[in-house]
């Protein structure tokens, strides 16, 4: 092995490294940006005990595999998917700067490697709370200036085709989502396609829609497909009354509470309305059979 080639794998082991590090970050994130929480004034810690998390159990992908995916403190156990963000953001970064040539081109397969953590950032925020939080659409969109500016000419790409790329897919999903009233999609979504195309341009705006429609799609299906499941799940695990499951949603229920409720009204006044009749019936008894005869037949007349 010659020295060249020992070269590059040093620097690539670094890469590597260092995306890892970066997606160790990405998880602080994707979990506190929905909250509006500081990204830097609280250390890490556990979800379940509050407990902080030590330095050595903060070392990316390497320290949940030895942690069995489990708190060191309380025993509870981790996500798998603050490893799955790690590894992804440092395979992406792998990926970018051999792609890019990032050895020569270094300021563009940085540039290229930030977007692609800030999509991360977007992907599992919208797969969490269906939403896209502002401050990473602005962070995209200064990418995509800050490329115009400094690697243009690595690009090829004018002005021109950053501000169609800008409007191309933006303006359209802005008709949909104003004529479907952001039923169909959201703005966020407007404001995501704008950011990316300013950075991708013309060509690569339309491709990163036709990716997003079948990642979109398939996310969708997976949604659909759990939803299912924990509402079987929950129907199951529903508890029984008077023998029967009691499977109905809490806008069912209340119906079907009030219904009873008025039902129940209804026959104690009629129960009452009876009482005071018979009531009425057997006070004034008269020997007068014309008067018997007219409160019997109001008697019968109040049963129909």
């Amino acid at each position: 092995m010659d020295n060249l080639t020992l070269s590059y794998i040093i620097i690539y082991v670094f890469v590597f490294i260092f995306g890892a590090c970066i997606g160790s970050f990405l998880n602080v994130c994707i979990y506190r940006l929905p909250k509006n929480e500081s990204l830097i004034k609280r250390n890490s810690h556990c979800m379940t005990c509050g407990e902080p998390i030590k330095r050595r159990d903060l070392i990316p992908i390497v320290s949940w595999c030895i942690l069995r995916g489990k708190c060191r403190s309380c025993g509870a156990k981790i996500s798998a998917r603050y490893t799955i963000v790690e590894t992804l953001n440092a395979l992406l970064y792998l990926w970018v700067f051999y792609h890019f040539n990032g050895i020569f081109n270094p300021l563009r397969a940085a540039l290229v490697c930030l977007l692609f953590s800030a999509l991360i950032v977007v992907f599992f925020m919208d797969w969490d709370t269906q939403l896209i939080n502002t401050y990473v659409v602005i962070f995209i969109g200064l990418l995509g200036v800050a490329e115009y500016i400094f690697c243009k000419d690595q690009t090829g790409l004018t002005l021109k085709s950053h501000l169609i790329g800008f409007f191309i897919v933006s303006v359209p999903l802005l008709i949909i989502c104003l004529i479907t009233h952001e039923k169909a999609m959201g703005m966020g979504d407007v404001y995501l396609m704008a950011a990316a195309g300013l950075f991708l341009g013309m060509q690569g705006a339309l491709v990163a829609l036709l990716i997003g429609l079948i990642t979109g799609s398939i996310g969708g299906l997976i949604q659909k497909h759990r939803k299912i499941k924990r509402s079987v799940e929950e129907r199951r695990t529903a508890p029984v009354e008077n023998g029967r499951r009691q499977d109905l949603d809490h806008s069912q229920s209340d119906r079907v509470l009030g219904f009873r409720k008025f039902v129940d009204k209804y026959h104690v006044n009629r129960k009452h309305q009876a009482a005071d009749q018979c009531q009425e019936i057997s006070i004034d008894r008269t020997a007068d059979p014309a008067a018997d005869l007219t409160r019997n037949s109001r008697f019968f007349q109040f049963r129909k």
